[in-house]
């Protein structure tokens, strides 16, 4: 999940609650907000239970399931912690989450200028903002670490187990193999354990398989 937040404290005189250059902070809260039935609801909390000071929070958020293959944006209004009226881009619009949010989900969901840009924002903030700090930071790609040895210590003709440890690497796609003498091993192969007989002058090798490297990494295990 990724997200950012905008947050404003006023008072009861304060008819334009503006976040500054975000315009979707501006649509939400500016005069566009305050219009119509939308401002005679919130006129007519102030007037009745709402602090003389308060604080009011827009939190975007950005959900990815298997990269972007399904992105679900979710913007929640908050009014002194406590959320009142969320957009759910799965739904589609704006709902309600107390009775507070239900003239403003109402208002905000008859506006076409304010469902477009919360919509777009899907591919204009969370696909925009994943697909750029991939390319960054977030998401480098880190090279697998292996090891190999045996569960324990046995002369030759006796049956064993080798483990090979694979750790540290991202992307989590990996894939693993087994070499004795150079050919591959499939037979025995439990996960990154291989069941063995090992005899003198055989090598075992545990090949990796990853995106971050330029070509198979393996870790020979001769035995004496």
């Amino acid at each position: 999940m990724a997200g950012i937040e905008a947050v404003h404290t006023g008072g009861v005189g304060n008819e334009m609650l503006s976040l500054g250059s975000s315009k979707w902070a501006s649509l939400l809260t500016g005069k566009l907000c305050m219009r119509g039935n939308n401002r005679r609801c919130w006129r007519d909390r102030l007037e009745s239970d709402w602090e003389e000071h308060f604080t009011l929070q827009f939190k975007a958020e950005c959900y990815f399931e298997n990269g972007t293959e399904h992105v679900r944006h979710v913007h929640r209004a908050i009014y002194n912690r406590q959320e009142y009226a969320r957009f759910d881009s799965d739904l589609g619009k704006f709902v309600a989450v107390t009775e507070l949010g239900r003239c403003s989900a109402e208002y905000w969901n008859s506006q076409k200028e304010i469902l477009e840009n919360v919509r777009a924002e899907v591919d204009t903030v969370c696909i925009y903002n994943y697909k750029s700090y991939n390319s960054f930071f977030l998401f480098s790609p880190a090279h697998p670490k292996v090891t190999v040895y045996p569960s324990k210590m046995a002369p030759p003709g006796h049956h064993n187990l080798l483990v090979c440890s694979v750790s540290g690497f991202y992307p989590g796609d990996i894939k693993v193999q087994w070499f004795l003498n150079g050919r591959e091993e499939t037979a025995g192969v439990t996960l990154v354990m291989l069941e063995m007989t090992h005899r003198r002058g055989d090598v075992y090798t545990c090949q990796v398989e990853h995106s971050s490297l330029q070509g198979p990494p393996r870790d020979p295990f001769p035995l004496g």
